[in-house]
């Protein structure tokens, strides 16, 4: 009765910065969040309004005790706040959400959270605020404490996992199907190939360069920009259905290519043209001209190389397009190389041409490394000849592009 009333103090625990821009990139991402506090609901409930976990009425808040209580999955996912939660809780709301399959990440930092953080699919410790026990019952340890740094975590492995994915299609699609055409051309038809003695050093050289280089683009590529919008992936293969169908479809376009190119060549239909091989006063500074036949041990015919550089220059085109063709395969080339895209593409990609041209048109130089030993054997070629390389690789490039839009309107993504 002796006290006299001054007034209150409020102390308020605000969410911090960041985070409700995290939520709702999760929200976009396909990935749910839930909030478990052993908070009063009406304080979760306000909490988790404020950085967007609950949205509108129909986002409910429920007590631990009652979560046993729930009979359906469609009850389950309208809860986004379970408050007043004990260790026996989280357990139980982490078993109701693995029956349904899903994967499922739990974050805690104290002792009474080491049960769940061991059951989930990915237990998430603090670094800072966690106990011992809770960090060796977690998959991973948050440094920062920050929810913001679990966001960041799933943008990266996002972006790495797609990297993977594009690497590995494409060092199978280029080995396997150029393989299976060079062994029916070669071994089984025994048509002049790579294979072929005069011709071994362009095989070296096309493996050296667009077998090599064109994977560090996809490698240390850039991670796209709408990774974080599409559908979690849910403990998916590298190569799924979906894309080894893709990856079966270009390989057979590619095979097509090959195959259109080398023929219309061999056989005639393509001729070799003068220009190919007469040089007027530049004759002894090119290949194949009449007067370096002894840099021609082999003896291969005008037509078997002019073939081979044809089909040199349309891989070229075809598999330099893929990268980038490959790199978002649900995006369209021309909206993935506008939207996310670096020099550092163009550069290598240049790079590769500049030496092949260099090599095929620079007076001498072939002579040269030929007269050392490294005779690599490529005709020159006409700006018509690269021409009809260009047009018979659109087969393979515009083929896929519109394998790909049919596949994008029946919303089926890779």
């Amino acid at each position: 009765s002796d006290m006299t009333y001054i007034g209150f103090v409020t102390i308020l625990d605000p969410p911090r910065d960041g985070v409700k821009d995290s939520v709702i990139q999760c929200h976009e991402a396909g990935v749910d969040v839930i909030m478990i506090t052993g908070d009063a609901p009406a304080t979760a409930r306000a909490i988790a309004s404020q950085i967007s976990i609950v949205k509108d009425e129909k986002d409910l808040a429920l007590e631990g005790k009652y979560v046993k209580d729930i009979e359906s999955f469609e009850e389950l996912r309208k809860i986004k706040v379970f408050a007043r939660v004990s260790p026996e809780h989280k357990q139980d709301i982490v078993e109701k959400y693995q029956k349904e399959n899903r994967v499922v990440a739990m974050t805690g930092d104290g002792v009474n959270d080491a049960l769940a953080l061991n059951m989930a699919d990915a237990g998430v410790a603090m670094g800072i605020a966690g106990t011992d026990v809770a960090k060796e019952a977690s998959d991973m340890v948050i440094s920062d404490d920050s929810f913001n740094s679990i966001v960041t975590g799933i943008h990266h492995g996002r972006g790495i996992f797609a990297k993977i994915r594009a690497v590995v299609f494409f060092y199978i699609v280029i080995n396997i199907f150029e393989g299976v055409v060079q062994f029916i051309l070669a071994i089984i038809l025994d048509k002049p190939y790579f294979l072929d003695p005069a011709f071994y050093l362009q095989w070296i050289f096309l493996s050296i360069t667009l077998h090599m280089f064109p994977g560090l683009i996809l490698t240390f590529d850039m991670t796209s920009k709408d990774v974080m919008k599409e559908k979690p992936r849910d403990e998916e293969e590298i190569l799924s259905k979906n894309i080894i169908g893709l990856l079966l479809i270009f390989g057979i376009l590619l095979s097509i290519s090959m195959v259109v190119v080398y023929y219309i060549t061999i056989s005639g239909v393509y001729p070799v043209f003068a220009e190919n091989w007469n040089f007027g006063d530049l004759n002894p500074a090119y290949l194949y001209s009449p007067l370096n036949n002894d840099l021609n041990p082999f003896n291969a015919s005008l037509t078997s190389a002019k073939t081979l550089t044809m089909l040199m220059v349309t891989l070229f085109f075809c598999e330099s397009f893929l990268i980038f063709q490959i790199r978002r395969p649900n995006k369209s080339l021309i909206k993935s190389t506008r939207e996310d895209s670096n020099k550092s593409m163009y550069l290598i990609i240049g790079l590769l041409f500049a030496i092949l041209i260099m090599l095929m048109y620079i007076p001498g130089a072939q002579v040269a490394l030929a007269s050392s030993g490294v005779n690599f054997m490529f005709m020159y070629l006409t700006a018509f000849d690269w021409l009809m390389c260009f047009l018979i690789s659109l087969i393979c490039i515009v083929s896929f592009e519109i394998v790909k839009f049919i596949a994008r309107r029946k919303n089926i993504t890779f």
